[in-house]
């Protein structure tokens, strides 16, 4: 008669224990931590995660040195199959659901899941009842969320791009302004509406930079201003960063980023 035996996840430790004995070198943080987060400790998808890594190239193993090379993260092939498998069994709407699930990164409230998806919200309770059936998303602390996050990437990488796109510009859409910025400009940038993008994070700097939030300030400031492109929208990004540069005492810093946007302008 079989035995089965329960493997509890792994702690952060462990988790770099065996990330270097898979390697046989000793792992970078930023792998052990990107390993971490999104497997939660599982060994066998830790080890699927690193694998992946070493076949996409954002870790180099050479002499016993692992480095950490960086880059988008990836999906092992082994993860996307299951979880294709799995999403092919079910209603086409469900599944629609399921990535919506993944674009929004959470799962309240559905009327705004059913706003992306086009659907009513009895689907999208129905599709949160075949999802955890199929072991896609798991019950924790009275919400739902995806058992893990390298399963929420596999299903946006096994959905069609241009699906995933639209379903950003109508997260963008549904959320509306207002304190919800930051999440619109994160979806349009997704979509690949990069300038409008910009613009709204320069928007998000600027109010961070009246709360006096000059860390998280600043770097919305530069990711809105690695965004821009067009000439209007690199103008407001570069004023959102030089004024938060400027708040912070950084008066070269700020002077050398007007200087090279009127540049880049000329």
């Amino acid at each position: 008669m079989a035995s089965v035996v329960i493997l509890e996840p792994l702690e952060r430790r462990a988790v770099g224990d065996l990330v270097a004995s898979l390697l046989d070198a000793d792992p970078p943080e930023e792998l052990i931590a990107d390993v971490f987060a999104r497997t939660d400790g599982v060994p066998l998808l830790i080890e699927e995660v690193v694998d992946a890594h070493v076949r996409a190239g954002s870790v180099q193993v050479d002499a016993g040195t692992a480095r950490w090379r960086g880059g988008g993260r990836v999906v092992p092939r082994s993860v996307r199959g299951m979880v294709e498998a799995r999403l092919d069994a079910l209603p086409m709407q469900q599944r629609d659901v399921l990535v919506a699930f993944a674009v929004l990164t959470r799962f309240e409230p559905t009327e705004l899941v059913a706003s992306v998806v086009g659907c009513s919200e009895d689907v999208v309770g129905a599709a949160m009842s075949q999802g955890v059936d199929a072991g896609l998303l798991a019950t924790r602390a009275g919400t739902i969320a995806f058992r893990h996050d390298v399963i929420r990437e596999a299903v946006l990488d096994a959905a069609i791009p241009s699906v995933v796109a639209a379903m950003h510009l109508r997260a963008a859409a549904a959320l509306g302004a207002g304190t919800s910025d930051a999440a619109r400009a994160a979806h349009l940038a997704a979509a690949g509406c990069d300038d409008e993008a910009a613009e709204l994070f320069a928007v998000v700097a600027v109010r961070e930079l009246r709360a006096h939030a000059l860390l998280g300030a600043e770097s919305v400031a530069r990711k809105a201003l690695e965004l821009a492109h067009g000439e209007a929208p690199r103008a407001t990004a570069a004023d959102a960063l030089a004024a938060v540069l400027a708040a912070q005492g950084r008066w070269a810093e700020a002077l050398a980023v007007d200087e090279s946007t009127v540049a880049s302008s000329g």
